[in-house]
């Protein structure tokens, strides 16, 4: 690996890192529990699928052809529909399992968010997240050009794995803390374990897509 790619990559790991615990910040001062911190989480998950849009406009891994522009239109049109439905259905186990009661109705609206996320001060820490992720799709996806090697199909599939894994980690977790009063530490805990499986997730993805630019290489040579 090139000296320039391995700094890319440890730039967009610190990103990830430093982003992820600034919920700690939260946690030591504004007293942040199991709820808001697993409302950030969900939150985030908005803000991965929002960057996969263009991910998936920029993609060059399937073939070049005419009709390129419109797989790719109806694949974000497909992608926006299932993923959102997807994302509100965990947000509405969230709300309920863990929400105030204000908040257990069965559904949520944007407003209610929006009000949540203000008295329950998340502001900065979802920033850093949107940070995070948009420095990763500058440095990686288009500084790498990792576009180049991504497909329509693994860009559809990838943010529910990522999803589905972690946040059943998590809410098991959020669960079983709130049985136990929802310690600090704890909490804590919680936040760690989310940074460690997201780091983990995230060299994984880049390295399958450097291991394929490698093996493109050594098929063109």
């Amino acid at each position: 690996m090139e000296k320039s790619t391995v700094m890319k990559n440890r730039s967009s790991v610190f990103f990830l890192i430093a982003a992820n615990l600034l919920p700690l910040l939260g946690v030591l001062f504004f007293g942040w529990r199991v709820f808001p911190v697993l409302l950030l989480f969900w939150l985030e998950n908005i803000v991965a699928g929002l960057f996969n849009l263009p991910r998936i406009w920029f993609s060059r891994g399937d073939q070049d052809d005419d009709q390129a522009r419109g797989k790719k239109i109806a694949t974000m049109l497909f992608f926006s529909l299932h993923y959102g439905f997807f994302t509100y259905v965990h947000g509405v186990f969230v709300m309920t399992l863990f929400g105030p009661n204000s908040m257990k109705q069965g559904s949520i609206h944007a407003a209610q968010v929006l009000h949540l996320i203000s008295q329950l001060h998340l502001q900065w820490a979802l920033l850093a997240l949107f940070v995070s992720h948009l420095f990763s799709f500058l440095n990686n996806y288009m500084g790498r050009q990792e576009y180049q090697r991504a497909t329509l199909k693994q860009l559809m599939n990838e943010p529910y794995g990522r999803v589905i894994i972690l946040h059943l980690t998590i809410l098991g977790g959020g669960f079983v803390l709130t049985l136990l009063g929802q310690p600090v530490l704890g909490v804590i805990l919680l936040v760690v374990i989310k940074t460690v499986m997201d780091v983990r997730a995230h060299n994984q993805r880049h390295q399958r897509l450097q291991d394929l630019q490698q093996a493109e290489n050594g098929a063109i040579s």
